[in-house]
């Protein structure tokens, strides 16, 4: 594909320009092509960083216009001794830190949006988890069981996730490695950044009630939900789902990122 047709077709799909089938088309691709998925990912990290550039810039404008307006008070201030001193001296008074009170606001409100777009966005509390832990089937000898589970891992490891998808979807549910396999297939949909069907996937995985998987399954989903756009009305019901578990292995930073996501910074 033509390198300009992919970077104008990327920037339709995170501008959200796409036509329903184009888009599930363009997922199509990035399902089975790993240097779309790298671009994507780029191109990603590209707009948040293009975003922190321009508030700093805005918040460089409004201490300028800050500055501008102290400058200009003085100015008034010291014209107005040429004034009848008797004549709109109270309105002076008044007009003089009010202009001032509403330049440090909005330089207040700038300051807040750029710190909570810095640390407190979706896509950074996301980027703060841990990676998963893949466990393979190494007997310890050195050498793999030879099953669609540790094909699945190969196929992920190597970023084939098409193949790994195959693999973790192909594993019965009565072999052994069915609860694993799904758990892995939910992080694989992540690593696609298809963050619906980890959120639906990782759910499965919760469902089954696995005392290895149940927990680790929770957590992930939340990150799932902080990079989905449709699921964000469900954020903090997963997370309280988890907090009334006082025996979650994952409770401590379910804790943090409650309070993250709760903070005062966001609502800017």
């Amino acid at each position: 594909m033509d390198d300009g047709y992919t970077y104008d077709r990327i920037e339709d799909y995170l501008e959200d320009r796409l036509s329903k089938e184009a888009k599930a088309k363009f997922e199509a691709q990035l399902a089975v092509d790993d240097a779309l998925r790298k671009e994507l990912t780029f191109y990603r990290h590209l707009q948040l960083a293009t975003q922190r550039l321009e508030q700093e810039e805005d918040f460089r404008k409004t201490i300028q216009g800050v500055d501008q307006t102290l400058d200009e008070n003085a100015f008034f201030k010291a014209s107005a001794v040429s004034i009848d001193k008797n004549k709109g001296k109270s309105d002076r008074k008044l007009w003089i830190p009010l202009s001032v009170a509403a330049g440090l606001l909005v330089l207040l409100w700038l300051g807040g949006r750029y710190w909570g777009q810095s640390y407190y966005s979706n896509a950074v509390l996301a980027e703060n988890f841990e990676p998963f832990e893949i466990v393979s089937t190494d007997r310890g000898d050195g050498i793999k069981t030879e099953n669609q589970l540790q094909k699945g891992i190969d196929a992920f490891e190597a970023k084939s996730y098409a193949d790994a998808i195959e693999w973790f979807s192909s594993t019965s549910e009565a072999d052994a490695f069915y609860v694993q396999s799904q758990y892995y297939l939910a992080h694989t949909y992540l690593a696609q950044q298809k963050y619906d069907a980890a959120i639906e996937q990782f759910q499965k995985v919760a469902d089954t009630k696995s005392t290895l998987y149940k927990d680790r399954a929770e957590w992930y989903q939340l990150q799932a939900m902080l990079l989905s756009e449709s699921a964000q009305e469900t954020l903090n019901e997963q997370l309280d789902k988890i907090l009334s578990n006082p025996n979650h292995g994952y409770l401590e930073k379910a804790q943090a990122l409650k309070q993250q996501v709760n903070s005062i910074w966001r609502q800017f």
